[in-house]
């Protein structure tokens, strides 16, 4: 059953059009699929056992570390970007608006955070004009 279980769920991650990181409670980055690869232009070797810091401007570290931490402690699922921007940094430098969920779960008594994220840069280019 764990095998059927393994490739049920490798085909959802792969099939969402949304990004999708998985990381663990201690914010290192276990799990991408390949839309995340693609908005953030990693590949997932270059993904995984890195912190979630990496795909934030350095000027959010602090707050954002101390956000999902509280997170993880209170178990409640998040949405954010919608009223207020927040943003992610590309491979290449560049710094770009993201929606993003925020959802905690637990397995085998150990915590993780699934973020599934989009890429809102051409919502929000749409919208000056």
């Amino acid at each position: 059953m764990f095998q059927q279980d393994q490739e049920i769920f490798n085909i959802l991650l792969e099939t969402v059009s949304e990004g999708v990181i998985i990381a663990d409670s201690h914010q290192r980055i276990m799990e991408t699929n390949t839309s995340a690869e693609t908005i953030f232009g990693y590949t997932k070797k270059e993904f995984l056992d890195k912190e979630l810091n990496y795909l934030t401007p350095s000027n959010y570290h602090t707050s954002h570390s101390l956000y999902l931490k509280k997170l993880i402690q209170i178990g409640k699922r998040r949405k954010l970007g919608k009223a207020l921007d927040i943003f992610a940094l590309k491979k290449n430098g560049t710094i770009f608006p993201i929606e993003v969920e925020l959802n905690p779960f637990t397995i085998h008594n150990k915590t993780y955070v699934m973020v599934v994220f989009k890429d809102v840069s051409e919502k929000k280019r749409l919208k000056k004009t």
